[in-house]
């Protein structure tokens, strides 16, 4: 959703842009299109991307004989280049690993934070920011699993790190989630419009780091704050699904973690199902940017009273 709207944003080139919420993209052999923006999905890339491409939670897999010109940027998800393939941009990676085959190339700069990197040397010409005593030869093999949906042990697996997380969450910060559910609650429309305009913007500024000299160095930490942000608002309005239904009292540490608990468990399950998935994570990420944002902002203006 928040990466889809690069789409009011013109191409540098007559190719079409690809912009996509929560869904996978395939870029068939023979296909050009210019830059593709992906949220919750995974970007395999079997033709030519002449501009960048960026995905928040998901996966770039450069498939043997594809071209990215551009830059791959990615937040919370992994970029592959098998061999053959030319990415011939920067890999800008936050949260995730950059693997490339033998007889894959990066032309441009990596730059990681919170990762690893598998390549043989020669892959990459450019700098790397991290990782550089991690190099190593990487397989075909370990690529061919990046584009494939998670399976149900895997989902057993992520939802088990996310009830516990939460619960851990819950348990360190209760007046931060009680503050969130509030924040959705009283004006969920405010929230909303908020969000709505936080998707807008967090685009551009994107857009604007990539383009820019200076910028581009801060795209990586730009990508970590996206994804710690993400983090918050899912556990937050997971936390806002289970207080509404059992409606405890929330001054009450042990209620809030039971709320948690509820909420993680309903948002895991809807993942089960596509597309009542889908819509209940875009959904949820624009009430969360939304209340986080105005929980940010009221914060500030409590400081700048006190301090007048």
């Amino acid at each position: 959703m928040i990466l889809a709207l690069l789409a009011i944003i013109p191409g540098t080139s007559g190719a079409r842009d690809v912009n996509v919420g929560t869904e996978n993209v395939i870029i068939k052999s023979g296909e050009e299109v210019d830059d593709v923006s992906v949220l919750n999905g995974n970007v395999r890339v079997d033709g030519i991307v002449t501009g960048s491409v960026s995905v928040l939670n998901g996966n770039v897999t450069l498939q043997p004989k594809s071209v990215v010109d551009g830059d791959v940027n990615i937040g919370n998800g992994n970029v592959g280049v098998k061999r053959a393939a030319i990415l011939g941009g920067n890999a800008n990676v936050a949260n995730g690993n950059i693997i490339v085959a033998k007889g894959g190339l990066i032309e441009g700069e990596v730059r990681l934070i919170t990762g690893n990197i598998k390549a043989p040397p020669e892959a990459i010409e450019g700098e790397r920011s991290k990782g550089s005593d991690a190099l190593e030869l990487v397989d075909v093999g370990e690529l061919g699993n990046l584009n494939i949906n998670v399976g149900l042990p895997s989902w057993f697996g992520i939802s088990l790190a996310a009830l516990l997380l939460g619960i851990a969450l819950a348990a360190i910060f209760p007046h931060l989630f009680r503050a969130f559910s509030v924040r959705i609650g009283d004006k969920p429309w405010l929230s909303g419009l908020v969000g709505l305009s936080a998707a807008f913007w967090i685009p551009v500024v994107l857009v604007l780091l990539v383009v820019t000299i200076i910028g581009i160095f801060l795209v990586p930490l730009f990508l970590s704050a996206l994804v710690v942000a993400w983090f918050l608002g899912w556990f937050g309005f997971s936390y806002f699904l289970g207080s509404s239904i059992l409606r405890l009292d929330s001054s009450k540490r042990l209620n809030v973690i039971f709320a948690m608990v509820l909420g993680v468990a309903i948002m895991r399950l809807l993942d089960l199902i596509p597309v009542a998935g889908h819509i209940v994570n875009a959904v949820g990420a624009l009430f969360a940017f939304g209340a986080l944002t105005l929980m940010i902002l009221n914060e500030r203006g409590q400081e700048r009273s006190v301090s007048s």
